[in-house]
């Protein structure tokens, strides 16, 4: 009876399931709408916070009320919403057919607009061009970026001023056979100016060494002067520099790059960031455990260090103690990186490992090839020795760089330019697993290259030593090379031409010179023209000793007339100082002092003609005493007189000779 009842309530339960898949079937439900190769669908029925739903598209699972996928390409897929009630412990698939196709393309993406221009100090050209291989219904408008319009495919266009202009083209054409219309604009900014260009860029690479050392290394299209700021205070100047920093931080590096004229320059900076010294130490030893493998054992000053390994043959690995075996003999390179336990320190140690597996030895004795030439230029035939043996294959390679995948015993190869190449070709035997390599040379001559100037070291060096200018041309080492040298001024007017790799030439008059070499390659028939600006100053030193120079004075108390001597030169100025400061100008000069003294009175003649100055200096005393004193003397004694009267008599003498009168008074009872 028990189990009687047990199998009604099973039956019963089954019957309830299907009865609720059922309903599930007919109450829930799915949409779904396609975008090209793209499907989107969404649960149509009832919210219930018992349902979830899952979704199978493409062999993918996605959960959510909504599915949108992408399908890989057109056809016919099987998408299914699959309803579990978690309540009442029923679930349900409903699947749908679903058909996708590829996107129709998009008319208008046939065609790009584009222009380009051609300018003219401010006049300047614009031209459109198309990609359609029909436009003629295509029309254009543009817009000049200073407010102005235009339109057709080439229209020219003036600007009042210099300056950077935004210049936008719209294309607009029908599509043909549609209705459909379609339009694009391009915009490109473009610069207008009268004068040349600045047009330097450049660059820096930054090199990181140890313990605070970096080397920057400057780079740029027309840069000559290159001067470094390096972030603390310090500065230096060259292309290429050094620079230690003492104390760890972020710096910013700038360099300022400018052409020769130093007119034309740009600024480029980065930041750098020099880190704490490194005082991780570590390395590694190895042990070759036989049959190629080998066991590598790494070791740290630093407990929590990790290490990553480079085993030399393409392959890596990480760990302290990590064991390696190699397919092949040979030498190879392994490297291990140990890195602190903090991240912040890294050092790299390598060691020669050299591997030796005995494997079957191939005998090549009969090995090789030969190499045909053909009447084509730089084209060869090459064809391996046949061995007779499917276990050999082969592969050709020119300078180390593989011809193709396929191999094959022959080969016709071109070699693309003049030069020696090495052509080699690789047997391998699939069988007894080794190989050799057997390399033969060819030499190309027969293309005809154009002149490469740079490469040659193509220019030329001057130095003025007046009255002449010294031309030296490098020495290309070509007797095939002609040397011509062109004088001119800045405007490109011709003076002179001269023909010789190095030339002395006597200047009459000073100034710039546009100088040109040009240099003419008779064998290969191309020439260049090489021009540097030269200023030539020869002007001739001043010998103020031969012309005269100097100056003469008369004091009148404590006036004084001050006279240069006539240079008879109308290019000579004249200036005196007293006291260092300039007190008048002229040939002939009269000051005034207020003081008795000692003054330094200096002429200072300027010959602006050649450019050329000197000071001439003298000390003038000026001593005008009031003539009101009375000189007298005394006699202290008759063994004194003597020389109580000469030094009254000297006294007397200079009153005499400052106001012109000689006072004296006394009875002299000469003994």
């Amino acid at each position: 009876m028990k189990l009687k009842y047990t199998l009604l309530f099973g039956l019963f339960a089954f019957l309830s399931g299907i009865k609720q898949e059922l309903k599930a079937q007919t109450q829930y439900g799915w949409t779904s709408r396609t975008e090209c190769l793209t499907v989107i669908a969404s649960y149509s029925g009832k919210q219930d916070s018992c349902i979830s739903i899952t979704w199978q598209a493409a062999g993918a699972t996605y959960t959510g009320y909504s599915l949108t996928y992408k399908f890989a390409k057109p056809g016919t897929y099987q998408v299914c919403m699959k309803l579990k009630n978690s309540c009442r412990a029923w679930d349900t698939l409903i699947c749908k057919s679903i058909t996708v196709d590829t996107c129709p393309p998009n008319p208008c993406l046939s065609f790009k607009p584009d222009f380009t221009w051609k300018a003219d100090c401010r006049n300047v050209r614009f031209l459109a061009s198309s990609g359609m291989l029909n436009n003629t219904g295509v029309s254009y408008s543009w817009t000049w970026g200073d407010g102005g319009t235009g339109t057709g495919t080439d229209p020219s266009k003036s600007y009042v001023k210099d300056g950077v202009y935004k210049v936008c083209l719209k294309a607009t054409w029908k599509v043909p056979g549609t209705t459909t219309v379609c339009v694009k604009e391009i915009c490109k900014e473009i610069k207008i100016s009268c004068t040349n260009p600045c047009n330097i860029t450049g660059d820096f690479k930054i090199t990181y060494g140890t313990g605070g050392q970096i080397k920057l290394e400057g780079s740029s299209n027309i840069g000559y002067y290159y001067t470094w700021k390096f972030g603390d205070g310090t500065t230096g100047s060259g292309k290429t520099v050094s620079k230690w920093y003492k104390t760890p931080g972020t710096y910013e590096v700038c360099v300022r790059i400018c052409d020769k004229t130093e007119k034309c320059c740009t600024t480029i900076c980065k930041k750098i960031v020099i880190e704490e010294p490194c005082r991780l130490q570590g390395g590694f030893s190895f042990k070759n455990i036989g049959n190629g493998s080998y066991k590598f054992y790494g070791y740290s000053t630093d407990k929590g260090a990790t290490y990553s390994w480079n085993f030399g043959d393409g392959t890596t690995g990480t760990g302290m103690d990590p064991q390696k075996t190699y397919s092949r003999s040979g030498t190879y390179t392994v490297c291990v990186t140990i890195t602190s336990a903090d991240k912040r320190c890294k050092i790299t140690t390598c060691q020669k490992v050299v591997v030796v597996i005995e494997t079957k030895r191939c005998s090549w004795g009969q090995a090789g090839f030969g190499i045909i030439s053909t009447t084509t230029c730089a084209v060869v035939k090459v064809e391996a020795w046949n061995l007779a043996d499917t276990c050999i294959s082969y592969k050709w390679t020119v300078n180390g760089v593989l011809t193709d995948s396929t191999g094959g015993r022959l080969k016709t190869i071109t070699l693309p330019k003049n030069g020696t190449y090495s052509i080699c070709l690789k047997l391998y035997n699939n069988c007894k697993k080794c190989d050799t390599v057997i390399c033969k040379t060819v030499t190309v001559s027969c293309y005809k290259e154009p002149c490469n100037w740079a490469k040659r070291g193509a220019g030329f060096a001057y130095s003025v030593k007046c009255p002449n200018l010294v031309l030296e041309a490098n020495n290309l080492n070509l007797g095939c090379v002609k040397y011509a040298f062109t004088v001119s001024t800045l405007n490109n007017v011709p003076l002179a031409t001269f023909n010789g790799r190095v030339q002395t030439i006597g200047f009459s008059s000073n100034g710039d010179y546009n100088v040109c070499l040009k240099l003419i390659d008779t064998c290969n028939n191309c020439d260049t023209v090489i021009c540097q600006r030269v200023t030539v100053n020869c002007q001739s030193p001043c010998n103020w000793k031969k012309a005269g120079a100097g100056y003469t004075y008369r004091v009148d108390c404590k006036k004084v007339t001050l006279t240069a001597n006539n240079l008879n030169n109308g290019c000579v100025k004249y200036s005196w100082y007293s006291a260092g400061a300039l007190v008048g100008t002229g040939q002939i000069f009269t000051m005034n002092y207020t003081n008795n003294g000692t003054y330094s009175v200096c002429l200072k003649l300027n010959d602006t003609c050649k450019k050329c100055d000197t000071s001439i200096c003298q000390n003038i005393l000026i001593d005008c005493t009031p003539c009101s004193a009375v000189a007298k003397f005394r006699i202290d004694s008759v063994n004194n007189l003597r020389f109580t009267m000469l030094t009254s008599l000297v006294a007397a003498a200079r009153f005499a000779s400052l106001c012109g009168t000689l006072w004296a008074s006394a009875a002299l009872p000469f003994v």
